[in-house]
């Protein structure tokens, strides 16, 4: 995978090593050392630097997959419970409206006959009974 035309990367070139002047760059000064160790030296450095990379970058993107991962299932967990909430905001208005339905049914029978009035009177009165209780007017009945 590595290109065999990269550059050969030398230790302090340009530099002398003892009089920090600017050298030419050859490897003739026996300080240096042999230039194939030292393109050898460098080549596997580079190496190491490009699997390295290779390696953080492969890190990251892992990483920013994961994150993607998260941030999607908490968007989705998100939407779910938005949708149930609107369901539990539904079936709580359906439950008030057939408590409040139940409720006010119930209530105007049980309004009519704590007030006195008894509906089934209405109907009797339609079927032509009499709404004054038996005994003469303005007493009580049964005296």
């Amino acid at each position: 995978m590595l290109c065999t035309s990269t550059p050969v990367i030398t230790v302090n070139e340009g530099f002398s090593k003892d009089d920090g002047e600017l050298d030419d760059g050859d490897a003739s000064d026996e300080e240096d050392g042999d230039p194939r160790e030292i393109r050898d030296i460098g080549q596997s450095k580079l190496a190491d630097l490009a699997r390295r990379s290779l390696r953080m970058r492969r890190r990251v993107h892992l990483q920013l997959h994961r994150q993607r991962r998260r941030q999607l299932l908490q968007l989705e967990e998100a939407k779910q419970i938005e949708r149930l909430r609107r369901d539990k905001d539904i079936l709580t208005n359906f439950m008030r409206l057939r408590l409040y339905e139940t409720q006010s049914s119930f209530s105007g029978s049980e309004v009519a006959s704590s007030s006195g009035v008894d509906r089934s009177s209405d109907s009797e009165r339609r079927a032509g009974a009499s709404p004054v209780p038996s005994g003469e007017a303005g007493e009580a009945p049964g005296t």
